[in-house]
């Protein structure tokens, strides 16, 4: 086999020995086929995607080939080579690749994508809708007052999906209501079934908190209307690998299909943000006839592991839905409940009923710069996005359009980060840290999460201290702890207590530290990158854009980076970048939706 790791693209190593392994244990003639079809697998997974699809690789050259290197076969003889090699099967039994039509995986995705699309289409089909009383319509209308005025509510769409399906998405930017439909559901379940067993999840410790946060005040405002709210209060929301009871052992968690999680139902917010191998987790812990709610926006950056799962199903149930018409079952069902009169097809399937996308924004009003520019980010209306950019009186909303080699230093908010440095608490510090955050589409680079990091310490007079955990600094947990309840993701800040220094972390009730040399894995966080940023939202966003055209530089980082702005947003870029990025969508190669869809169903 010739050479994997030329021309200059990062390959991992072990990416590069698999290749190797596999070429050599196929054995000629299909050797250099196999291995390089094995390498640009795992190479693409590392890239989030769950498989390769031959047709979109098929007479192409590969990434680390040098110019004028090699190309792959054509399509007919890629797959008489892959189907010749005993290395590679159809999944009946275990081997290191899987052919699946036109798309190659790993043997442990494939099990994954599989697996979690016969549970979900099981469920899908398997209808238990909740006996309507009373009691439940009393609710659900005090609830939902306006479900029969004007144009559809898909809020009381949701809330009556989660009455009558075992699974249900709910699809919505920030602003559209999801926390509200989902404190709505807990109660309409606990008026159904008052000793139903409830949880609440979400990826990482900071967007559990926000659950709870959320969630616990809106059951405030159905409390007042609706009185005692049954122990909806009680609930908390955790991360999922608490919720699965995750352990350094071989099984990796506590429970699995052999031990189900001890529930009726869950609920998990920020769902796009869940990659394949975590839900599979989950929905193998899942007891068969619990119900399940997953919350989330799926035009969002997809998980950094790998898969999509949320977007995959979102995007075959819209399929499913055309016009979004639903089933005449579920529109009787939500008819009698009381919801919105939907339009009802013959042929409508029960993914259709399962899915529902919030568009009302709440936050945003019509003349809101933020809520524009997401809606033509969204939209792939790059014009549109300039047009809002430029415009001027957005209150909300300013652009900063700096050429990528231009200095950001003075444009930094950093006589803001200054009053952390001075905080007097540890609950002040994170309250500051938490209200205006710098985001960055890179890691490396002077407009990347190290460069800007290590501007930003020198801007605010640091580099001089000889003591690495100074007071305030801003500390981003990137592994998991299960052990210290910490999680890729979680950020804390540094404050000094009794002369000693600590690293505090907002939690559930207050506040709890850390000593700094048992932390896991972390990095400072005056800067981060979107795709951290996930799950949590601040007042200022400072979103910092790379140069045009470069490959990280897409739709969903650029939506997702404005969405998490709540009150300011300052885009800094050129419009050639922001050009570039509205017009490239970022597509991760799955066969999740397919498997889910009407014509492939559980194959």
């Amino acid at each position: 086999m010739t050479e994997l790791a030329t021309g200059g693209v990062a390959l991992d190593p072990l990416d590069v020995r698999l290749g190797r392994v596999l070429a050599a244990r196929c054995g000629e003639p299909h050797a250099e086929t196999i291995g390089r079809t094995a390498t640009l697998i795992g190479s693409e997974r590392a890239r989030g995607h769950a498989c390769i699809v031959l047709s979109e690789w098929a007479g192409k050259p590969l990434p680390w080939e040098a110019d004028g290197g090699p190309r792959l076969p054509d399509l007919a003889t890629w797959k008489r080579s892959l189907q010749e090699c005993h290395l590679v099967g159809d999944g009946d039994v275990p081997t290191p690749l899987v052919l699946d039509g036109e798309r190659c995986y790993l043997y442990r995705y494939w099990v994954a994508e599989r697996e979690v699309a016969a549970a979900l289409r099981a469920r899908l089909d398997s209808s238990d809708p909740l006996p309507l009383s009373d009691g439940l319509r009393r609710i659900y209308e005090r609830a939902f007052p306006h479900a029969r005025s004007g144009e559809p509510d898909f809020q009381a769409v949701a809330a009556g999906a989660a009455l009558a399906r075992r699974v249900v998405l709910i699809s919505g930017g920030p602003g559209t209501g999801k926390t509200t439909v989902v404190a709505r559901i807990l109660a309409l379940w606990r008026t159904a079934d008052p000793d139903m067993r409830v949880a609440l999840a979400a990826p990482t410790g900071k967007a559990a908190q926000r659950l709870t946060e959320a969630v616990h005040a809106e059951f405030d405002r159905l409390a007042s209307a609706s009185g005692p709210d049954g122990g909806l209060a009680d609930l908390n929301a955790t991360t999922i690998h608490r919720l699965l009871g995750a352990s350094p052992g071989p099984r990796g968690f506590r429970y699995d299909e052999e031990e189900p999680l001890p529930v009726d139902a869950v609920v998990v917010d920020e769902a796009s943000m869940v990659d394949l191998s975590l839900f599979h987790a989950l929905i193998r812990a899942l007891p068969w006839g619990a119900r399940l709610v997953l919350l989330g926006d799926r035009h969002q950056l997809a998980s950094v592991e790998t898969g999509f799962v949320f977007g995959d199903v979102c995007e075959a149930a819209a399929a499913a839905a055309p016009h979004g018409a639903r089933s005449r079952s579920f529109a009787e069902y939500i008819a009698g409940l009381g919801g919105p009169h939907l339009q009802a097809g013959d042929r409508v399937g029960a993914l259709a009923d399962s899915f529902a996308e919030l568009t009302v924004n709440y936050r945003f009003g019509r003349d809101s710069g933020i809520g524009r520019l997401a809606e033509a980010v969204k939209s792939g209306d790059s014009d549109a996005a300039i047009g809002v950019l430029t415009e001027a009186g957005a209150r909300d909303l300013m652009w900063l359009p700096m050429d990528a080699g231009e200095d950001v230093g003075p444009r930094l908010p950093v006589a803001t980060l200054e009053k952390i440095l001075r905080a007097k608490s540890p609950e002040e510090a994170l309250r500051l840290l938490s209200s205006t955050r710098i985001l960055c589409a890179l890691r490396g680079g002077p407009r990347g999460v190290d460069g800007l990091n290590v501007r930003l310490e020198r801007l605010l007079g640091l580099v001089s201290r000889t003591e690495v955990w100074y007071a305030g600094r801003p500390v981003l947990v990137t592994a998991n702890d299960h052990h210290l309840g910490l999680y890729n993701g979680d950020v804390g800040v540094c404050f000094y207590e009794g002369g000693r220094p600590f690293v505090w972390f907002p939690g559930t009730g207050g506040v709890r530290h850390v000593t700094p040399s048992l932390l896991p894995a972390h990095e400072t966080a005056w800067a981060m990158t979107v795709h951290k940023a996930q799950g949590s939202e601040f007042d200022h966003v400072i979103l910092v854009l790379p140069r045009a055209g470069h490959p990280l530089a897409t739709r969903e980082l650029l939506y997702t980076g404005i969405t998490r702005a709540r009150r300011l947003l300052e885009v800094v870029g050129d419009e050639a970048a922001i050009r570039a990025a509205v017009e490239t969508r970022h597509r991760r190669a799955s066969g999740l939706a397919a498997r889910l869809s009407d014509e492939d169903g559980a194959s």
